[in-house]
């Protein structure tokens, strides 16, 4: 059964609230104007607030993983958002949560592991960091991706998205009977390195944005004010998406996403797939920057 238990960091700029289940970040206050900066959810549309995702990000081609020619079922996004974690570490500026393989992860992804996520504080950031450790005695294979969303409220055309020092971008759409990434790319130009949110930006689900194209984007709001924003440096892919008329969008950085449309291969032949040698550990981070 899974619990929820909740912890917080706070400091003279931000307070930070977390989950046990899933380690979700599902609270950032700007205490300046005492304004929530994470969506909260809402009755049928989404819940979640920052799942974590991983072992796999998105879907995989037919639902499941080929390692080492035999197949296993996979769930959008991994299973690691749905387990609860446990807290082994915390001081006053950051937590750390932790969650190990068990006999039913293993049933469903073959591997032996420790997944830490840290969440740090400082100033007018949040810092988060993954560490994956390959604790098996053959090479493991993953993705991996975040996933927080940003109230926009009243409504997403009230916002922009700012990606410093970019004209452009080009991106993918997910196939509606797979969920996985198309082949076929459009460009997406910016107006002065601005994006104009809308609903109709996301009527054909998120947007897939490929080779290390956004290490940068912030949200602002329509006079062009800095609200809140996500550094995230060498991640080869990003996602964006929101659902329907809800007030939020995600900025989502992934090391990693979901398969291409027909990909049947071993999960270690997969693009921008993460590999551990056995015994080695892997680190990430990326930041939450608040205006």
């Amino acid at each position: 059964m899974s619990t929820q238990n909740l912890y917080s960091l706070e400091n003279s700029n931000l307070k930070a609230s977390f989950n046990t289940l899933g380690a979700e970040l599902i609270s950032l206050v700007n205490k300046k104007d005492n304004q929530e900066l994470i969506w909260q959810g809402a009755e049928g549309v989404w819940s979640r607030h920052n799942p974590i995702l991983f072992p796999n990000v998105g879907k995989t081609y037919e639902n499941v993983f080929l390692i080492d020619g035999e197949t296993f079922p996979t769930s959008q996004h991994g299973f690691a958002r749905g387990l609860d974690y446990s807290v082994t570490s915390q001081d006053d500026n950051s937590i750390t949560f932790t969650l190990k393989d068990n006999k039913e992860t293993l049933k469903i992804f073959p591997f032996k592991f420790t997944f830490n996520i840290t969440y740090t504080l400082k100033d007018k950031s949040l810092n988060v960091e993954w560490e994956v450790i390959n604790d098996d005695d053959k090479e493991l294979s993953f993705t991996i991706g975040a996933h927080p969303a940003f109230n926009t409220w009243p409504a997403k055309r009230d916002y922009y998205l700012y990606f410093p020092g970019k004209d452009k971008l080009t991106y993918k759409l997910l196939n509606p009977e797979s969920g996985c990434v198309e082949s076929k790319e459009f460009e997406l130009k910016l107006d002065n390195h601005k994006l104009q949110l809308s609903d109709e930006l996301f009527a054909k689900d998120a947007l897939i944005i490929d080779d290390y194209q956004i290490s940068d984007c912030i949200i602002q709001d329509y006079n062009g004010n800095n609200v809140v924003g996500v550094k995230s440096e060498d991640f080869p892919n990003y996602g964006i998406w929101s659902s329907g008329s809800a007030p939020y969008v995600c900025l989502e950085p992934w090391m990693g996403r979901a398969d291409d449309v027909g990909f049947k291969d071993e999960l270690k032949n997969k693009p921008n797939v993460n590999k551990l040698k056995s015994k080695a550990s892997f680190k990430k981070d990326y930041e939450i920057d608040v205006y």
